[in-house]
């Protein structure tokens, strides 16, 4: 029996005992045996973990539950996607009482999603430790909404659209702080202002600077450079493959991270 037809098995059979549960009716020995021991052979196979042994004494609560948790990681991924597993099993064992049917319907318009990919969301999450902007910035009301925007489109995976975000919260920022001393870098037209945002950074945004600052302005003034070198030259580029090459989740971090460097600056004199 090949591993795929081992999976066909544990399906047809948990399915099987799903029903039997339905009708409150006890559960097999030699199905709870025969699935236990598929479980096992297919984690081996594909390197999963091993789900905790059925017991002696357990419920027929506890056996399902178990046997939840088997399907699901076999059916959706191993122990690598420990919280799409945790989803599929709650969408399992719902899916046991006539109850809860609403409920399945509402995982599996969640799991229908595109790129639902919850363990990839959490993990990038992490990453950004230390890229939140600290509490004690007085950011703007706006660039406060934007920056948290722009750090959900890393969590999503949203490469792209968190890059322009990066460098839209740039232009506000400056508009915020410099549009009344600098008016020919920012032009009022009706109900918008047009930023000049490569001139002022390269031309006017280092004058701001205390003299003596001249490491922090050099540093802070490249970190603007560079974010709007990369969101410009991806944003603005035909050569799909180019984009492809910029457009990565590092890119993104470090982006926000220069970004973060900024705000900081700007939002706590």
């Amino acid at each position: 029996m090949g591993l795929q037809t081992r999976i066909n098995r544990f399906e047809t059979i948990w399915i099987e005992l799903v029903e039997l549960h339905s009708r409150a009716e006890d559960l097999p020995d030699n199905l709870i045996n025969e699935l236990e021991e598929l479980s096992i052979r297919i984690f081996n196979e594909t390197h999963g973990k091993i789900i905790p042994s059925i017991k002696e004494g357990d419920s027929q609560k506890e056996i399902l539950l178990k046997l939840a948790r088997s399907f699901a990681s076999i059916k959706y991924g191993g122990g690598e996607n420990r919280y799409w597993n945790m989803l599929s099993v709650a969408r399992d064992w719902a899916e046991l009482s006539d109850k809860y049917q609403e409920d399945v319907k509402v995982f599996d318009e969640l799991f229908s999603l595109p790129n639902f990919e919850p363990d990839a969301f959490m993990a990038r999450r992490f990453e950004l430790e230390g890229v939140y902007v600290s509490d004690a910035t007085r950011l703007n009301e706006i660039v406060k909404r934007r920056f948290d925007e722009a750090i959900n489109c890393y969590i999503y995976g949203n490469y792209l659209g968190g890059l322009a975000m990066c460098r839209a919260i740039l232009e506000i920022a400056f508009v915020d702080m410099y549009k009344d001393e600098c008016p020919t870098y920012f032009l009022q037209r009706k109900n918008k202002i047009e930023v000049k945002l490569g001139a002022f950074i390269h031309d006017k945004w280092g004058d701001f600077f205390t003299p003596g600052d001249e490491e922090l302005r050099d540093n802070l003034v490249q970190k603007a450079v560079n974010i709007h070198t990369a969101a410009g030259t991806i944003l603005h580029s035909y050569n799909e493959m180019w984009v492809e090459l910029l457009c990565y989740s590092g890119q993104l971090r470090d982006q926000l991270a220069n970004l973060k460097a900024i705000l900081e600056y700007l939002y706590s004199k």
